[in-house]
């Protein structure tokens, strides 16, 4: 009942983030006791105002090796960038997991690549999973166990994807696409099993359009 009391219009402060995540919790925690799936309406704030991104985009093609290591310094140069703590974020909490999300393409493949603020945080989850949703592509899904592996991984000719210091992802075009471009508007999860730890953007996606091969336009930031 607080909940409403303090948000209401009569009670609007620099804090009705702080309620508003907080109900949306509760809400998605009655889901996830039920072992239902949790309605993406929930993760979307109740409270009408502006969410800042810190997003840069790609500004070169780039063909990272999946092994799990930065291989040299500029292996993922040219790469989008988005900062996970210089959004106006919601989550203000001392254990944090994803720092840093990279991107960017090739010819052939949508590349993905997962910084991480502390590999013990991450150790310290019991069954660690990354999720990746396309929202513009029928819902598509792809999932990694996130456990350390020297090897590459293949995903039923899908991608590929490495974890060691952390974490790179290949993803085949044509599974986004029939034609291998397109529109991309995605987010990034990592759970404890079903559980959701974080989820990256808080608020909507990351959105990238992939030119069609050999029409690539960059303009460096």
């Amino acid at each position: 009942s607080d909940w409403f009391w303090w948000y209401g219009d009569e009670h609007r402060g620099p804090d009705n983030h702080v309620f508003d995540l907080l109900f949306r919790k509760h809400v998605m925690r009655v889901y996830e006791l039920l072992e239902c799936e949790i309605p993406e309406k929930l993760r979307l704030p109740i409270i009408t105002q502006k969410y800042k991104q810190e997003v840069l985009m790609p500004d070169a093609l780039l063909t990272p090796v999946i092994d799990g290591k930065l291989s040299h310094f500029y292996e993922w140069f040219g790469a989008g960038k988005y900062e996970c703590l210089a959004s106006d974020s919601t989550m203000h909490r001392v254990f944090r997991l994803i720092s840093t999300i990279y991107f960017g393409f090739d010819h052939d493949f949508f590349y993905l690549r997962l910084d991480f603020f502390n590999q013990s945080n991450v150790a310290s989850i019991k069954e660690p999973i990354i999720t990746i949703k396309f929202s513009d592509l029928s819902d598509k899904t792809l999932r990694f166990p996130l456990k350390p592996t020297h090897a590459k991984v293949e995903n039923e000719g899908k991608c590929h994807f490495a974890m060691d210091e952390i974490l790179e992802i290949a993803i085949n075009r044509k599974f986004l696409w029939t034609e291998a471009f397109g529109k991309l508007a995605f987010v990034v999860e990592i759970s404890d099993g079903k559980q959701v730890l974080e989820r990256w953007p808080e608020v909507g996606a990351l959105e990238y359009v992939l030119p069609e091969k050999n029409k690539e336009l960059f303009w460096h930031q």
